[in-house]
């Protein structure tokens, strides 16, 4: 896309499991308080990456924490299922 341009990125040669097991242990708040969305800051809750984010962090950390975080329980929301499914690679087998 652009000639000539580098960049160093520290994490990533790290996947996202690792980037977990490294902060969840800090047992810190910082750690509940990220924001990763393009639509709308903290969390815009209309795509994968907020889905995905908050399935990982309550594998890591309290779900009971992440709700307060995102606002709601993503897993519950009925307009998450679509995004569910194709996260999870099931869109097309489920009637």
């Amino acid at each position: 896309m652009f000639e000539g341009v580098n960049f160093v990125s520290l994490k990533k040669p790290i996947y996202d499991i690792k980037i977990f097991d490294l902060f969840f242990p800090l047992k810190n708040q910082i750690i509940y308080t990220p924001n990763s969305c393009n639509v709308q800051k903290p969390w815009g809750g209309r795509c994968e990456q907020y889905c995905y984010v908050f399935a990982d962090f309550c594998v890591y950390g309290e779900v009971s924490k992440m709700i307060q975080v995102f606002g709601k329980n993503l897993l519950e929301m009925e307009e998450s299922l679509t995004i569910w499914e194709d996260l999870l690679g099931l869109n097309g087998y489920i009637a």
